[in-house]
């Protein structure tokens, strides 16, 4: 009896556990030079911008289904670079630049700046050492709100700008992540699975049981 009850919670768990979900995909390049992995600027001053893709058609859906709630939206953000001179810092400078993206909607997500620096004047910088920051905004507005955008994709705006010494490039690359619930009256295959697996479990300590 006590294998049943725990068999039983177990399943209980699993309904109720996969009602968290979430979903990613890379950004893609849309204006300025990719590399395949993001977007590159040459000499580190310019720009361009990607386009993120929605969660519907990130997931295949034509309309979110009913029940299910769009609840956040965030974007990884990381940006790097190819100091310039052969990677070594001017002689008693640096080697740094800004990067600002900047979100279109219909999410809220704020604009980032990231820096790096590499040379004798940044602190903590080695000669031609490349730091990255990285900054993740995120979007959790009235789920109803972001529910009702899970059809619209959103453009990101790129713009590089060399604050010293010189670059050969810089590189961006962008990721988008949604999160949403599903209601347990709709479980994923997973959980159905786990169900299945969880009845047959039942019967099997039920025969034996009985014997």
């Amino acid at each position: 009896m006590k294998i049943l009850t725990l068999v039983v919670f177990v399943l209980f768990l699993a309904t109720v556990g996969a009602n968290a979900n979430q979903v990613s995909a890379p950004c893609t390049v849309s204006t300025g030079v990719s590399n395949g992995n993001g977007l590159v600027i040459a000499t580190g001053n310019g720009g361009g911008t990607f386009l993120c893709k929605s969660l519907l058609t990130i997931l295949g859906l034509g309309a979110l289904p009913a029940g299910w709630t769009l609840n956040a939206v965030t974007v990884e953000d990381n940006a790097s670079y190819d100091g310039g001179n052969g990677g070594n810092p001017i002689s008693s400078g640096q080697n740094a630049y800004t990067l600002t993206a900047t979100y279109g909607g219909p999410y809220v997500l704020a604009s980032t700046v990231n820096t790096g620096c590499g040379g004798p004047a940044c602190s903590g910088g080695g000669n031609g050492v490349a730091q990255t920051s990285s900054n993740n905004p995120q979007d959790t507005s009235q789920a109803g709100a972001l529910s009702a955008n899970a059809g619209s994709s959103f453009t990101i705006t790129i713009t590089s700008a060399v604050t010293g010494g010189s670059m050969n490039e810089t590189t961006d690359n962008k990721v988008v992540s949604y999160d949403y619930t599903i209601p347990a009256t709709t479980p994923e295959p997973a959980t159905l699975s786990l169900i299945g697996f969880g009845f047959i479990a039942l019967g099997y300590m039920g025969r034996k049981l009985r014997k």
